[in-house]
């Protein structure tokens, strides 16, 4: 992996680290970011519904 940097709104990070954990911020970012590429790469398979 290659670390990168991004900026969030202090909101933001306090909803995911509500729902996660702040030890899991990391890994929240990694997998919705993953998922929505994949989403955006076969949009045949989701059909615009938001799926796990």
């Amino acid at each position: 992996m290659k670390p990168t940097t991004i900026r969030l709104t202090t909101d933001t990070i306090r909803r995911i680290e509500a729902l996660v954990g702040n030890r899991r911020l990391a890994l929240f970012i990694r997998e919705a970011v993953e998922n929505e590429l994949q989403r955006r790469e076969n949009p045949e398979t989701h059909n615009g519904q938001n799926h796990p």
